[in-house]
């Protein structure tokens, strides 16, 4: 799990950013701890997901046998998709204040990935990852 340096980065910046969402959440949410709750639920579930996207990415990348890497990785594409679906209706039934966490939780490595992405687009930071 986690063994690239580019995995690693995404990890520790998406945690600064959890920890700023927290203390977020104390500051202005009434429902503090189902916020909290669901941002931990959430981005234990968005790391998983994104360690399993990489290790798929990676088998697609370095396998012989294409045809079936590529049924699997879309396979599991799926039902990964469908595993957040759960999540987000489930949260929703729950609580707000948890689906709200849970969201943030879960768009937390995307919106890393895509700061990071603008930020040496840009030139601003140079990271110089494989």
């Amino acid at each position: 799990m986690l063994k690239g340096k580019l995995e690693i980065f995404v990890v520790k910046r998406s945690s600064v950013l959890y920890v700023f969402l927290i203390l977020l959440d104390i500051i202005f949410v009434r429902q503090k701890w189902m916020a909290i709750a669901g941002l931990s639920l959430g981005g234990i579930f968005s790391v998983i997901r994104f360690d399993s996207t990489v290790y798929t990415s990676r088998n697609l990348l370095s396998q012989n046998n294409l045809a079936l890497t590529a049924r699997l990785s879309v396979l599991k594409y799926i039902l990964t998709q469908i595993a957040t679906i759960l999540l987000l209706v489930t949260s929703l039934l729950l609580d707000m204040w948890f689906f709200f966490g849970v969201t943030a939780g879960i768009l937390a490595i995307p919106l890393v990935i895509m700061i990071n992405g603008v930020t040496e687009a840009l030139g601003i930071t140079h990271n110089d990852f494989e």
